[in-house]
C-alpha cells in the first residue's frame, strides 16, 4: 500500500503530511477531486505535501463504499479501521479510539474532514485533542434544524477548525454570524468552491442530455423520513401521487436503511409494490451512473444534501424532502423546495415547477480541486 515518502533523489525535502478522513460515500466524491490535485499538484513538489488517508468505516460495503472506489479511479486507504458495534455512539467512539492511535502513529501536520458525518465529527474531535491544526472542507453550512446529526456535527466541526474551506460566500457569513472570522482567534477562512460539484460536472462532460427526458431521481434515506415504516408509506404514497399526475416514472437508488423498512412494510413484494406504482426501484448506485440520470431528470426528489447542490450545477430542479436545507441559496436561486411533510408534497411539486431557476455560479465548482490544494500548500507552508 502507498505510504508517504519525504526524500527526493537528492536530499531531505520539506515536506508535509496531512492526514485525511473518510468514510461515507459524499466523502468519496469530495475526497477524489481533492486527492488527485494534492497527488498531481504537490506529492513531489518541493516543498510538497503528502496525503494519508484513514477509512473509518461508517461506509464499508460494496454498494456503499467498493463502487464507489472503483468509480472515482481512487487509491486505497492506508488506514481502514473496523466497526463493530451499530449503536451511532458507540461505533463514533470507535472512530475515535482507532483515530486517536493512527494519528499518533502517522503524526500528521494537520488533519483533513469533510462535511457533516460521524466521520468527520470524529476525526475533528481527534485533533482538537490532540491539538493539531483540523483543516474543514464544506465549512459554514448550517440548516437551522439541530433536529439533525448532521447539524450538531457540523457546528461542532466548525468551531474545533483552525481552517475552514468554504464552498461559497453564503456559508461565509453563516460563520460570521457565529463570531468565526478570518485572521481572527487562531481561525483562517476561505472561500474555495464546492468539490461535489466540480465532480458533478466531470461526471457528466461526455454524456449525452435529454433535456430531461429521463426518469425523475428519488433517493430517501434520513431517519426522521424512514426509519418510521407508517411515515416512509405516507412519503411513497405522495411520490407515485405525484409521478402519476405527471405522467412520470421514477428510479429510486435504495438505501440499506430505506430497504429495511420497506420490507417490514410489504415483505417479500415490496420491490413489485414500488414497480406498479411507477417506482423503479435500484440498488445504491454509482456516482457515474447517479450523475447521468440527474443530468437527464425532470426533477430529483431527495433528502440528501449533496444531491440537492449536484441537481442545481447540473440544470435540474430539486424538491427536498425536508423541513429546511443547509443550502440555503439553491431556493433563492429557484432551484430547490423544501417539503416538511408528504401531506405538503404535491402542493410543493407545483410550486417548483412554476419556479424560475437561475444559473449562477455559486460554487464555483470548476477548478475547485486545485484551488483548494492551493489554498491549503499556502496554509501548511
Amino acid at each position: 500500500m502507498e505510504r508517504c515518502s519525504v526524500k527526493s533523489l537528492k536530499d531531505e525535502v520539506e515536506m508535509k503530511k496531512v492526514l485525511t478522513i473518510i468514510g461515507a460515500r459524499p466523502q468519496f466524491v469530495k475526497a477524489a477531486v481533492l486527492s488527485r490535485a494534492l497527488r498531481e499538484g504537490y506529492a513531489t513538489a518541493e516543498p510538497g505535501i503528502c496525503e494519508v488517508v484513514v477509512h473509518t468505516g461508517q461506509h464499508t460495503d460494496a454498494e456503499m463504499s467498493g463502487q464507489f472506489f472503483a468509480d472515482l479511479a481512487m487509491r486505497a486507504p492506508q488506514h481502514q479501521l473496523v466497526l463493530t458495534s451499530s449503536h451511532p455512539l458507540a461505533r463514533a467512539g470507535e472512530m475515535l479510539m482507532g483515530l486517536a492511535e493512527i494519528v499518533g502513529e502517522e503524526r500528521p501536520d494537520a488533519v483533513l474532514v469533510y462535511g457533516d458525518t460521524d466521520s468527520t465529527l470524529a476525526g475533528a474531535w481527534a485533533a482538537a485533542r490532540l491539538g493539531l491544526p483540523l483543516i474543514h472542507i464544506e465549512a459554514g453550512l448550517r440548516s437551522g434544524d439541530r433536529g439533525m446529526p448532521e447539524e450538531v456535527n457540523r457546528i461542532g466541526t466548525d468551531h474545533w477548525a483552525t481552517h475552514l474551506c468554504c464552498p461559497s460566500s453564503h456559508a461565509v457569513n453563516q460563520l460570521r454570524a457565529e463570531g468565526i472570522r478570518d485572521g481572527e482567534q487562531g481561525k483562517h477562512v476561505a472561500v474555495v468552491g464546492d468539490l461535489q460539484c466540480a465532480a458533478a460536472l466531470a461526471a457528466v462532460a461526455d454524456v449525452a442530455h435529454r433535456g430531461g427526458h429521463g426518469p425523475a431521481v428519488l433517493t430517501m434515506h434520513r431517519p426522521a423520513n424512514v426509519d418510521d415504516a407508517e411515515g416512509l408509506k405516507r412519503w411513497l404514497d405522495a411520490i407515485a401521487e405525484g409521478l402519476g399526475a405527471r405522467s412520470l416514472s421514477c428510479v429510486f437508488p435504495v438505501h440499506p436503511r430505506t430497504r429495511a423498512v420497506c420490507e417490514r412494510l410489504w415483505g417479500d413484494a415490496w420491490k413489485a409494490e414500488l414497480t406498479d406504482r411507477g417506482i423503479q426501484v435500484v440498488p445504491p448506485t454509482g456516482h457515474q451512473q447517479m450523475m447521468e440520470w440527474v443530468v437527464n431528470a425532470p426533477v430529483v426528489l431527495t433528502d440528501s444534501g449533496g444531491l440537492q447542490k449536484e441537481a442545481f450545477v447540473l440544470g435540474t430542479k430539486c424538491l427536498v424532502l425536508r423541513p429546511v436545507t443547509e443550502w440555503d441559496e439553491l431556493v433563492s436561486l429557484g432551484g430547490a423546495r423544501c417539503v416538511a411533510r408528504p401531506e405538503a408534497l404535491m402542493a410543493g411539486w407545483s410550486e417548483l415547477e412554476a419556479m424560475e431557476m437561475r444559473e449562477e455560479d455559486v460554487y464555483q465548482a470548476r477548478g475547485a480541486g486545485e484551488r483548494l490544494a492551493k489554498q491549503i500548500a499556502e496554509w501548511l507552508f
